[in-house]
């Protein structure tokens, strides 16, 4: 069930009772200024206290509510801070310590990292050693096998051309004369032993 009037209906009425309260005492005779040698006394007083106390405690009713949701918010927010800023600090604390163990093991870190670049370094230069060898061998391999190609090939080219001489010079000696009978058992001993030659 809704309740008949909501809590900013209800402050309104009690800002409004305290204005008028104030005004209804400002015009009484408890606020006049005394007469000379008269003193007001504690009766002569009593509407201003009744409203003194009426106005206090309608202003403990109208800000109670208010000021403590008010501080408990505040509370609630620096209390957050607090453990916000404690699991900051911890994180800054964690952090600092690595920080600290990096740079106690600094140099330890750099002169390993020093003997690997050292140590990779010999390697490398020992794999290019060996790998320019290897090249310098296969090169080598090829230019013997190329050069013995080469010596085959003139070698046989001057057998081709010595025993074209040769049966030339064969033809134009047997062609004249006596020797014209045996000359075909010549041509063919000289072909073979060209034959012979070139292989």
């Amino acid at each position: 069930m809704s309740p008949l009037f909501s809590d900013r209906a209800k402050r309104t009425c009690v800002a409004i009772a305290l204005v008028g309260s104030v005004l209804v005492a400002a015009s009484s005779d408890a606020f006049a200024s005394p007469s000379e040698g008269h003193s007001p006394s504690v009766w002569e007083l009593r509407f201003l206290w009744l409203n003194f106390f009426l106005y206090v405690g309608l202003l403990y009713l109208l800000l109670r509510r208010p000021v403590s949701s008010a501080w408990a918010a505040r509370r609630q927010r620096i209390e957050h801070s607090v453990v916000s800023a404690t699991s900051d600090m911890e994180a800054a604390e964690k952090e600092l310590r690595a920080i600290e163990e990096l740079v106690r093991n600094l140099k330890g870190e750099q002169e390993r990292a020093r003997e690997e670049l050292l140590s990779l370094t010999k390697q490398e230069a020992v794999a290019i050693s060996n790998e320019a060898r290897e090249r310098a061998e296969r090169i080598r391999s090829q230019a013997k096998d190329l050069l013995k190609g080469e010596a085959r090939s003139a070698e046989a080219s001057f057998r081709g051309q010595l025993v074209a001489r040769a049966v030339e010079l064969a033809k134009t000696k047997f062609s004249g004369g006596r020797l014209a009978a045996r000359q075909d058992s010549y041509v063919a001993a000289a072909v073979e032993r060209a034959k012979r030659l070139v292989q």
